[in-house]
């Protein structure tokens, strides 16, 4: 949405309707014309594809890192930075973790079962 949050947030506020469809529009339309460029990158350049979208994900885990400090006590986002989990000043939360994790492969593992599942019928 570049920037557009504070606008979004008072459309729906005020519930200003054509400026909530206008957005739910843009949103539509820009899914469907990536999943279409998704598909056919992955039919015409399958591994260099795969190889992007790992290079994106792994760039990201900066930001989705769950164990950050702040340095200086405030919200400054330039202040905050990633540290090991056994750095975490309130520990590592392990069970949590590691229940999470668990739970996420058995979504992802449930989901394709699913997939493969409804393909074939």
């Amino acid at each position: 949405m570049l920037g557009a949050y504070d606008a979004v947030l008072e459309a729906v506020d005020t519930m200003n309707l054509s400026a909530i469809f206008t957005v739910i529009a843009g949103m539509a339309t820009g899914l469907l014309l990536f999943t279409r460029a998704l598909k056919w990158l992955l039919s015409h350049y399958y591994q260099a594809t795969l190889a992007l979208l790992t290079g994106f994900i792994a760039g990201s885990l900066i930001k989705v890192w769950p164990w950050k400090v702040d340095a200086l006590g405030s919200l400054n986002t330039e202040a905050v930075h990633n540290v090991m989990p056994w750095q975490y000043p309130t520990g590592a939360q392990w069970s949590t973790t590691v229940g999470l994790m668990l739970l996420g492969a058995i979504l992802v593992s449930l989901l394709s079962w699913w997939g493969n599942r409804t393909n074939r019928g």
